[in-house]
């Protein structure tokens, strides 16, 4: 029992009310719905902050790096943790010009999106990577990262988001340390 005050909750309760909403994002999912989508990806937030957190896996194959933004300087154990948090300083500093969509369009890849409104459109052409919190991270103003990539296509990303927002690599912003792969 988990004591809430003036009502107390069973622990397999609340997984069970959390995999239902969950269960309803992968309905509104398969529905290519994504107003609905957003609407039930705000219930979670609000019920169970860090409900889309990637589970940490743990292996040997770990790209340990630096990564840079105009003079502040984090260490990172993956390269996916540089690579969220070097866009999360790209979006919040740029975010009128991120919001140009033709921009973002321009700066796409013709195979596959980096940044979209929603995990749905996000993996458009492949809908089952949406399910799994582990391709793709939440980023401040509602924008949604795809995290499923390789090394070189990490930091092609940043690359291109730079020209969106108008920052200069080396100069303001730059990642080392990592084995483009």
């Amino acid at each position: 029992m988990i004591d809430y005050g003036h009502r107390k909750v069973r622990a397999n309760d609340f997984i069970k009310t959390k995999g239902r909403v969950a269960d309803k994002l992968k309905n509104v999912r398969s529905k290519n719905a994504p107003d609905h989508e957003l609407l039930v990806i705000q219930e979670l937030d609000g019920k169970y902050p860090g409900w889309d957190s990637p589970k940490r896996i743990t292996t040997s194959g770990r790209t340990h790096n630096r990564a840079t933004y105009k003079g502040k300087e984090r260490t990172f154990d993956t390269a996916k943790e540089g690579l969220i948090w070097l866009v999360e300083q790209m979006v919040r500093d740029g975010k009128h010009l991120v919001d140009t969509e033709k921009k973002l369009e321009i700066a796409a890849s013709q195979k596959r999106k980096y940044l979209a409104r929603s995990p749905m459109e996000l993996f458009s052409s492949s809908k089952h990577l949406a399910d799994d919190a582990n391709n793709f991270a939440k980023l401040p103003y509602g924008w949604f990262l795809n995290v499923n990539l390789s090394n070189k296509a990490k930091f092609e990303v940043l690359a291109r988001l730079s020209w969106v927002v108008n920052i200069k690599f080396p100069e303001e912003w730059d990642w080392v340390g990592m084995a483009l792969t």
